[in-house]
C-alpha cells in the first residue's frame, strides 16, 4: 500500500538532541476525527529492516491523549520512522492479520487467525484477539514485519514515513542558574569519563571530580564555592593512556559582577539619585558621580570580557576552538580570567550597594540581590 495522503508526521531534534515526532495532521483527516485513528511507530537508525531498533506503541502513548513522542538516538546516524495509523476497534468481523486500537483497554491487538466475528462489548476475553507486545528484540521484529503484511492486505488504514539526520555536540555544557550547569554526554559510547575542573585564578584543579557513565551520562557542575571566574572543564578517557582527554570546555562565570552591575544600575536610574538632577545637594551629586564611575568601570570589564570571550566565535560561526589568540598575542582565557578577577575585586570593596558610602568589605555588591 501506498503511503497515505494527507496524513503528515513531523521529526525534529529537541535541546537534549532526542528525537521528538509530532503528527501535525489537519483533522478531520477524511471520515476520522483525531481520536478515531491510533498510531503505531517503528524506527530505526540503519534503514527499516527487520533487525528494527524501536516501536512505539500506545500502550505509553495513547494517540488520542498525546500527540508527540520521544526517541532517545544515537548520535551521528540518519534515523527513519515509519507510522502506521490503525483503526479503532468495534464490533464487528475482522480477517485473520488485522490490527486494531482497543480504546477500553489502552492496547493494540491483532487478530491471531480466520474469519472472526467479535460481537462482544469489548475486546477482552475474546481468543480471537492477541495483545500487541514489543517487550524484547524478537518481539519488535515479529511486529514490524507483522504489521506490513496488514499494511500490504489493506487491514490497517496505511503508514506514512520520516526521516531525520541525528548530528549533535558529543558533549552539551547548559548553565541552569549561577554558578551551575549541567554536563551532558551524547556519544553513546558507554565508556566510562572522567571530568575535571581547572580554575584559571586559582591555578590548579578543583578538588571535586564528575564521573560520565553509561548509567549517569548528564552530571551538575557546582562552582559555587569558588564564584566568579575563567574555568576549563576537561573531559578525559581514564583507560586511554595515549589520547586521555576527550574534549575541553569553558565556563566563564560572573553572576556576581553581573548582580552588583545591576543593582548599582538601577540604583542610579531608579532610585532616590537623579542623574539628571540640577538642583541636587553636593552629596547627592557626588553619590550619582560615584555611582557613574563604578559603572563605566564596570563596563569596561564586562565589554572587554564579552570581547574576548566572542572573538573566536564570531568568525567561524561558533565552530572554533579556544587558541592563544590572534597572531600569539595572548591567551585570551588568562586575559578573561584576569579581568574577572579584577571585577571581583571591586565589587567586594565598592560599599554602595545600599547607598552606603562605606569602602569596606561589610557591605561589599557580591551579596547585592
Amino acid at each position: 500500500m501506498p503511503e497515505l495522503n494527507n496524513f503528515f508526521i513531523q521529526s525534529q531534534l529537541d535541546p537534549s538532541c532526542n528525537i521528538e515526532v509530532t503528527d501535525i495532521t489537519d483533522y478531520p483527516w477524511g471520515a476520522f476525527a483525531r481520536d478515531e485513528v491510533a498510531l503505531f511507530f517503528f524506527y530505526d537508525k540503519n534503514g527499516l529492516t527487520i533487525d528494527i531498533d524501536g516501536a512505539i506503541d500506545s500502550n505509553a502513548n495513547q494517540y488520542n491523549q498525546q500527540m508527540t513522542f520521544t526517541i532517545v538516538p544515537v548520535n551521528g546516524y540518519t534515523y527513519s520512522i515509519r507510522c502506521y495509523v490503525v483503526p479503532i476497534w468495534a464490533a464487528g468481523i475482522y480477517a485473520a492479520g488485522s490490527i486494531v486500537w482497543d480504546d477500553a483497554t489502552n492496547a493494540f491487538y491483532y487478530s491471531a487467525g480466520g474469519a472472526t466475528a467479535v460481537q462482544a462489548p469489548s475486546i477482552i476475553g475474546t481468543i480471537a484477539w492477541i495483545l500487541i507486545d514489543i517487550s524484547t528484540q524478537a518481539l519488535k521484529n515479529t511486529y514490524w514485519t507483522r504489521f506490513g503484511t496488514a499494511d500490504t492486505g489493506g487491514l490497517l488504514h496505511g503508514y506514512v514515513d520520516e526521516t531525520i539526520d541525528v548530528i549533535c555536540e558529543d558533549y552539551t555544557l547548559v548553565k541552569t542558574s549561577c554558578n551551575h550547569y549541567t554536563l551532558t554526554d551524547y556519544t553513546g559510547d558507554n565508556i566510562t569519563k572522567t571530568v575535571t575542573i581547572w580554575s584559571y585564578e586559582l591555578q590548579a584543579y578543583l578538588p571535586t571530580t564528575y564521573t560520565l557513565s553509561s548509567t549517569d551520562d548528564d552530571i551538575d557542575i557546582d562552582l559555587s564555592a569558588y564564584g566568579d571566574g575563567a574555568y576549563q572543564v576537561i573531559i578525559s578517557d581514564v583507560s586511554d593512556t595515549v589520547n586521555a582527554v576527550r574534549t575541553t570546555m569553558i565556563i566563564y562565570e560572573w553572576c556576581s559582577i553581573w548582580s552588583c552591575y545591576q543593582s548599582i544600575f538601577q540604583a542610579l536610574v531608579c532610585g532616590v539619585y537623579n542623574p539628571c538632577c540640577n538642583t541636587c545637594d553636593l552629596d547627592t551629586i557626588r553619590q550619582n558621580e560615584k555611582y557613574r564611575e563604578q559603572l563605566n568601570i564596570m563596563t569596561g570589564f564586562m565589554l572587554s570580557i564579552l570581547a574576548y570571550s566572542n572573538n573566536e566565535i564570531a568568525p567561524n560561526l561558533g565552530i572554533f576552538t579556544v587558541t592563544d589568540g590572534c597572531g600569539n598575542s595572548g591567551d585570551y582565557i588568562n586575559r578573561v580570567s584576569d579581568y574577572i578577577i579584577k571585577a571581583k575585586d571591586l565589587i567586594a570593596t565598592c560599599g554602595w550597594c545600599n547607598a552606603s558610602d562605606v569602602d569596606s568589605d561589610t557591605n561589599p555588591c557580591i551579596n547585592c540581590d
